[in-house]
């Protein structure tokens, strides 16, 4: 299954702004109807459990918000590496972009998260400028609409890249390890936006091989 973190993540930011909206609890509740099944572990499904229950009259209350919360803080104690805090924060950008909309509060939730967990993956492309945009965008102490915008289309642009390359690095390893990749690959093959990834890809290694090859080529390929 696709990171339990990743739920955490989601847990955690449409919580960011204290308030969660109808699109909010669909991106929750999709992500758990995609996983459930797949849950193995025993905190896995619990978590799920926790969550089936909470949306099962399709709204979340005050108290199920710091029940979630209370769980999913629980949860991440035991479990830290860097991994775990990569796949929380792909959660998180999810959990506040789900509803085509980034506010204040959000934002300011956002850098302290990254300056909580952010150097342990500074490196990865998903945070790479995060913080001096944030700053920059904070500076004044005023936020626009227009500065929220521009952020918002950062977030889902970074997004849609992590998850795309986090999902590539899991089959192949699958593959190596000779297990069935079925269903994840099924779940590649209904994403239109990882299909036009993934033949980019390819169109670009095969245009890099034939370029550096030195030898003479067909006319048909010329």
């Amino acid at each position: 299954m696709r990171n339990i973190n990743e739920l955490i993540g989601i847990i955690k930011g449409i919580n960011f702004d204290g308030v969660i909206n109808e699109k909010e609890i669909l991106r929750l509740k999709s992500w758990v109807d995609a996983n459930r099944d797949l849950a193995f572990e025993y905190q896995h499904k619990e978590l799920i459990k926790l969550v089936d229950e909470v949306l099962e009259d399709k709204i979340i209350t005050n108290d199920e918000r710091e029940i979630l919360i209370d769980y999913s803080e629980k949860f991440q104690k035991e479990k830290s590496d860097k991994n775990s805090i990569l796949y929380e924060l792909t959660g998180i950008i999810e959990g506040i972009i789900c509803d085509g909309e980034i506010n204040e509060s959000e934002i300011y939730r956002l850098k302290d998260w990254m300056d909580t967990y952010g150097d342990s993956i500074k490196e990865h492309r998903i945070i790479e400028g995060l913080h001096e945009l944030i700053d920059d965008i904070i500076e004044d102490g005023i936020i626009t609409v227009d500065e929220q915008r521009y952020l918002l289309k950062i977030l889902a642009a970074r997004i849609n890249e992590t998850q795309l390359k986090i999902k590539l690095d899991y089959l192949r390893k699958q593959v190596k390890e000779k297990k069935n990749i079925g269903i994840d690959l099924i779940d590649i093959l209904d994403d239109k936006e990882s299909l036009h990834e993934i033949h980019h890809r390819a169109e670009s290694q095969l245009s890099s091989v034939l370029n550096s090859y030195s030898g003479g080529f067909p006319k048909i390929l010329k």
